[in-house]
């Protein structure tokens, strides 16, 4: 989630030199974009004592899963923006990463098994890492 944030911060850094000047519909999508990143940073943890009486795990299995979804909401929108705002191709190669890395958490969330939970985080970590990577090529 961290690195996910850092990525997010440096775009939005540089998105003056690439966009200079956007819509109130542009600059809406940019803000729930915001929310959902920050949804997703929120629900991950308790933020109250009393939430983690049973354990992370148990929070995480009850309330944190829904930061999954979240986070699904702020890839997707990421996806949206990049077309909507930068015109990019839905057929390339960061599209079909990007889809991948939608229904992963999405997968994660309807997932009951620990051993499910662990498969996908464990497609899911490499896969951000090549994300960040692209991001930071390009």
């Amino acid at each position: 989630m961290f690195a996910m944030q850092m990525e997010f911060w440096w775009a939005i850094n540089q998105l003056p030199s690439l966009k200079p000047s956007f819509g109130f519909q542009e600059f809406l999508l940019l803000v729930l974009l915001t929310l959902m990143l920050f949804l997703a940073a929120a629900l991950l943890l308790p933020s109250r004592a009393e939430d983690e009486g049973g354990g992370l795990r148990a929070y995480f299995e009850q309330d944190g899963r829904f930061a999954l979804l979240a986070l699904s909401a702020f890839l997707t929108l990421g996806a949206i923006i990049n077309v909507s705002m930068f015109g990019a191709d839905l057929n390339s190669g960061w599209a079909w990463l990007d889809l991948l890395m939608i229904l992963v958490p999405v997968a994660a969330y309807l997932a009951r098994s620990r051993r499910v939970y662990a498969s996908l985080t464990g497609l899911y970590v490499p896969l951000a890492a090549v994300d960040t990577w692209v991001s930071i090529a390009t």
